[in-house]
């Protein structure tokens, strides 16, 4: 059988079951129900009738006992006229009363001369009312029996009222017309017994009426109740059968349809869990639909497990193919390790080794040459492998975003510096457009990851000045307007008027290797691996980079990064002298010239004052000349080099004649030493490197500070004892020259063991700090470390990595094996010396706090010494603890902020050691080297608290009188 028949066979039970319901209601019931309503209300209003007959019966009584009883003539007529009108309506003279209770009609007659509601209609005698009614033939006849016992009654109270008026005489038994009224005869005719008789006779009359309209009324209730009865109980039959009937179908259909579709469902369930084994049970009876899905669901799960046992084979391929993939990632870092180390050896001899010591010395102009350009060729392949290895690390999903609270004008000004030289040296103009004033100082405070951020801007710009050779490069920095205020996306916009590229060789242009075609590679150079990384690091940062470019006139890239903005610190105000300056700017550039006006307008300069600008030095003669006719001269002029109508100095020098009392900066992309010396010896009183930055305007408009409280640190790393454990010899000359020449005392080890064994017989005081090299024969790096650490005496003496591996699980390792810190193969001069300055002692002769230094700083004051020693050991009396979380986070710009203000105010008194520690942090700050970071670290908390032990008795010397 079919899903469909039954479902047909069903529906059509049910709907004849409705039907039958239907028929029996609306042909019985509702019928029979109707017939009781009208037999109830034609009872009611029956008897209703007949009592309203026997209520006017009383009624007109009662009217003649008070007009019998009245002497109120006036009151008289009322009863009269009532009593009266009561007959002619019951004879059919008058209408009806209206309404449902004519007694309430009549009662008000009785007190009112009118009614509010007169009697309309039609006047029909009693008899024909009631007819009309449906009265039986019988209860008409009673009724006129009623009637005829009201007329017998009515003949004494007429004679009652008559007399009452005089108009009947009592001796002749007469109605009279006029007369004496008989009130008394009156009064007792209508009590008299006679009339009580009339009255009873009447009452049985109205009576019987009842009693036949009660007997008629009830039977016909009663056989219209008991056929609405019989039609209930039909219904209650018919659906009784109807319900056996139902029962019977929902059997058949739970045993052909719901049991198979439960065990069906259970089946399926069995598979959903994951028991392919599960089957349709044999004997499984149904309608066709349900067997034919249960056959379906037993080749579904033979289906399932045959592409299961397909895929257990292919997962175990897989897994095998999956091995072996990640032993060769596995072999490709260590090869990337190896490689790093392998090439960054000789890197170290050559790019920041022999060429930086052979520059050092007396060579002739071509030797010098040849050096200069061999370092430079040295430098440029060290950027390449650093491609090579950054792109590594993101290939082996090794780069991490780091998310810290960073300057974005800080970010900008250093990507800038670094392609600040090669662009003056092909004499491009470099342009940096602050779009976005909320982004300057410190309400440009964000969170993210600066460095990495740092270097996409970096690649962008070396990039547009590498294939741009004339013309200019312009960095646009700007902010999209975003709906929530806690998040800020920075775009970062570099246009420059290069080589330009086609629309095919774009779409390639981010491709790993790949640069728009072969004979760029072999004019520019490079590994074509800088954009891909620029584009890999973007999206890190979830963010976008588009480009946009045409063969002969320039590119554009925009970087967009969305990134949460940070709570801004109080920025200082303005100076007043900038805001009231009178500034001419003179550029031949169009774009630079607006640019710098546009940056001074940002910072407040020439808001009272005035702000002009010139395109060549005519024109800035000629301003100024009108400008001293105003009587109102130049305060500040900033003035380019190079002009096409005249040489600087000769515009220098006229200008100054004019404007005697105005300050001069010189302003050029071309940062010569001459250029310097002549714009000075002609009275420039600064120098700017353009692209100007935000920072250089506030130093030009900074007001003048008092000469500086610190004194310049000493050069070198002078009484340095250093242990150096290098395998190579070439790179232990190398290291041991360098430092040397720095003041250092070297010793040499050949590898661990060797440095072991010389640390142990000269014991922990020997040395301030030890270079490790991490790769050595005999005994590497990390293992003679980690068994110096487990000699106690050797716990304070500081181990810094030196390798020339450059992936940061390296420097983890090295960490992790009780190294204090990292210094990156190739040596860089400034690093090294930053990272070994603070582990330099200090003279034993030297005091922690020279007040004798401090009060010439101060002006002899010793009041204002007290007080400013009093406040600094307020500030730092709990130490640098809290900075831990700027350098854990990578908040170099803060850290680099603090450790700079401790430095100038060690300076101020008089802390010389102190000052050149928290130098040395700085610089680490500076150059977001987290390893020189932490070896800089306990040397300046422990010179901190060596000055802050010694500032109580400080105050004391100062309030007894002598600072010594």
């Amino acid at each position: 059988m079919k899903l469909r028949s039954i479902s047909h066979g069903f529906s059509a039970a049910v709907l004849l079951a409705l039907l039958a319901n239907v028929l029996v209601f609306w042909g019985l019931v509702f019928p029979a129900r109707e017939a009781t309503r009208l037999a109830v209300d034609d009872r009611e209003r029956a008897l209703g009738f007949v009592q309203q007959i026997e209520d006017e019966n009383a009624l007109l009584a009662e009217l003649v006992q008070g007009f019998t009883a009245r002497t109120d003539r006036q009151g008289d007529l009322r009863y009269l006229n009532t009593y009266y009108e009561i007959l002619e309506v019951r004879d059919g003279v008058s209408p009806a009363p209206p309404g449902p209770d004519p007694m309430l009609y009549w009662r008000e007659r009785m007190r009112l001369k009118d009614p509010a509601t007169p009697r309309t209609g039609t006047p029909a005698p009693l008899l024909e009312r009631m007819s009309r009614l449906g009265f039986a033939p019988d209860e008409l006849a009673a009724t006129g029996r009623v009637l005829a016992a009201a007329q017998y009654m009515q003949e004494l109270e007429k004679v009652a009222m008559a007399a009452t008026q005089g108009l009947f005489d009592t001796a002749s038994g007469e109605f009279v017309d006029d007369g004496r009224p008989e009130l008394y005869f009156a009064f007792e005719l209508v009590r008299s017994r006679e009339y009580e008789d009339r009255r009873l006779m009447l009452a049985e009359a109205v009576s019987e009426l009842r009693s036949q309209v009660r007997a008629r009324t009830e039977a016909a209730t009663a056989l219209a109740r008991e056929r609405l009865t019989t039609g209930i109980q039909v219904a209650f039959a018919v659906n009784a059968l109807l319900s056996l009937l139902f029962y019977a179908g929902v059997r058949v259909q739970r045993r052909l349809v719901l049991e198979p579709i439960r065990t069906l469902s259970r089946v399926a369930a069995r598979i959903t869990d994951g028991d392919y084994d599960a089957r349709t049970p044999p004997g499984t009876r149904g309608v066709d639909e349900l067997v034919s899905l249960g056959r379906a669901l037993d080749a579904m799960a033979n289906r399932f497990q045959a592409e299961l046992a397909a895929r257990e084979r292919s997962s175990q391929e897989l897994q095998l193919a999956r091995d072996e993939a990640n032993e060769a990632t596995e072999a490709k870092s260590r090869f990337v390790r190896n490689m790093s180390h392998e090439m960054r050896t000789p890197m170290n001899t050559i790019v920041l080794g022999l060429t930086h010591l052979s520059l050092q010395t007396d060579l002739s102009p071509e030797q010098r040459d040849f050096v200069d350009k061999a370092q430079g060729a040295s430098r440029m392949m060290l950027a390449l492998i650093n491609d090579v290895l950054d792109f590594s690390k993101i290939e082996a999903g090794r780069m991490s975003i780091e998310s810290a609270r960073f300057s974005v004008e800080e970010v900008v000004a250093q990507a800038i510096e670094l392609v600040r030289q090669p662009a003056q040296h092909k004499e491009l103009e470099l342009l940096c457009d602050w779009a976005d004033p909320s982004l300057l100082a410190a309400r440009g405070m964000l969170r993210g990851d600066a460095l990495r951020l740092q270097q996409v801007l970096a690649n962008l710009l070396s990039n547009a000045v590498k294939f741009t050779p004339r013309g200019q490069v312009r960095l646009t920095v700007d902010s999209l307007p975003q709906d929530d205020e806690t998040t800020v996306e920075l775009r970062l916009a570099v246009e420059d008027t290069g080589i330009g590229m086609t629309p095919e060789q774009v779409q390639g242009l981010f491709r790993e290797f790949v640069q728009a075609d072969v004979s760029t590679t072999r004019h520019f150079g490079g590994t074509g691996l800088g954009l891909a990384i620029t584009r890999r690091l973007v999206e890190l940062m979830a963010g976008t980079i588009e480009v946009h470019s045409e063969p002969g006139v320039g590119s554009r890239f925009e970087v967009r990064v969305a990134l949460p903005r940070e709570r801004a610190a109080e920025a200082p105000p303005p100076s007043p002298e900038a805001g009231t300056a009178r500034v001419l700017v003179v550029d031949d550039q169009q774009d630079s010239r607006l640019v710098l006006l546009g940056l001074l307008h940002t910072q407040g300069v020439g808001s009272a004052g005035r702000l002009a600008a010139a395109r060549d030095g005519t024109q800035a003669v000629a301003i100024a000349e009108e400008a001293l006719r105003e009587g109102r001269p130049f305060d500040r002029v900033l003035l380019e080099w190079m002009l096409p109508d005249a040489d600087g100095a000769a515009v220098l020098q006229r200008l100054r004649e004019l404007m005697p009392a105005a300050r001069f900066s010189v302003v050029s992309a071309y940062g010569s030493d001459e250029i310097r010396q002549r714009a000075r010896a002609l009275g420039a009183a600064d120098f700017v490197a353009k692209p100007v930055l935000p920072e250089d305007l506030r130093r030009l408009f900074r007001p003048a500070e008092p000469p500086a409280a610190r004194t310049p640190p000493p050069a070198g790393l002078p009484g340095l004892r250093v242990l150096l454990v290098e395998d190579h010899p070439l790179n232990q000359e190398l290291a041991a020259s360098l430092l040397r020449r720095r003041g250092a005392q070297v010793a040499i080890a050949d590898n661990g063991q060797v440095a072991l064994q010389t640390l142990a017989a000269r014991g922990p005081g020997a040395f301030d700090v030890v270079l490790m090299d991490v790769q050595m024969p005999v005994l590497d790096g990390l293992e003679a470390t980690r068994r110096l650490r487990r000699d106690a005496r050797f716990d304070a003496l500081p181990v810094m990595a030196m390798t020339a591996h450059a992936l940061d699980e390296e420097r983890r390792r090295c960490l992790a094996a009780g190294m204090q810190g990292h210094i990156s193969k190739p040596l860089d001069v400034a690093a090294l010396e930053a990272a070994l300055a603070p582990f330099v002692r200090a003279p034993l002769a030297a005091p922690v706090l020279d007040l004798d230094q401090a009060l010439r700083l101060v002006g002899g004051s010793a009041e204002l010494l007290e007080r400013t020693l009093s406040a600094f050991a307020a500030e730092y009396g709990a130490g640098i603890a809290a900075w831990a979380a700027w350098r854990d986070q990578g908040r170099w710009p803060e850290l680099r902020r603090a450790a700079h203000t401790l430095q100038g105010l060690a300076g101020t008194v008089g802390a010389a050691a102190l000052r050149e520690r928290a130098l040395a942090l700085e610089r680490a700050a500076a150059r977001q080297d987290a390893a020189v970071a932490a070896a800089a670290w306990r040397p300046l908390d422990d010179a901190l608290g060596e000055v802050l032990a010694a500032i109580g008795p400080a105050l004391r010397s100062l309030g007894a009188g002598s600072p010594n």
